[in-house]
């Protein structure tokens, strides 16, 4: 059953936006355990004085935040970022890594101060001291399985699993 179905939701878009919002002020913070699919959003909830940053589970929408003592800013591509500031130092451990792997594998990235936020992450800024204050995950693979079956039910389950998690399935 898709969350619009669940929770009873009325839309007026056909957005999955929508569903989500909508989640969210019925559960708060606590609504992306039930998310699935691709985004990259920020939500502010005015009743704690947070904004939240949120990322999907898989990592497939980039976002990035740039935090110093003066401001936080953050986007889908670091170039919007680069572009408001004046300057910035090169952190040459995420160099290093773009070097070796051909991109970043952490939260680093190749400038001092700016991170790539966690796949399956909330990451929150306090708006009264303007701060990233709290970092968690809301989701992880399971590290053990009990599965058995024959390696073609499991081929299956894993496409199935992975159809399932890249498909659009908060408005259906």
């Amino acid at each position: 059953m898709g969350l619009k179905k669940e929770y009873e939701i009325e839309t007026i878009t056909n957005s999955d936006t929508e569903v989500m919002l909508e989640t969210f002020v019925k559960d708060g913070i606590q609504a992306v355990n039930k998310w699935n699919g691709i985004f990259a959003m920020a939500i502010l909830d005015k009743e704690k004085a947070c904004l939240h940053l949120i990322r999907d589970r898989f990592g497939i929408k980039p976002l990035y935040i740039y935090e110093d003592d003066t401001c936080i800013a953050f986007a889908s591509e670091q170039k919007v970022i680069y572009k408001w500031l004046d300057g910035f130092d090169l952190n040459t451990q995420g160099i290093a890594e773009y070097l070796w792997y051909g991109n970043t594998i952490s939260e680093n990235t190749m400038a001092k101060k700016m991170i790539k936020m966690n796949p399956a992450s909330v990451y929150s800024i306090n708006l009264d001291n303007v701060h990233l204050n709290s970092r968690h995950h809301y989701w992880s693979l399971p590290q053990k399985s009990t599965y058995k079956s024959s390696e073609g039910k499991l081929i299956e389950n894993v496409l199935d699993f992975t159809r399932k998690g890249c498909s659009k399935t908060a408005r259906k």
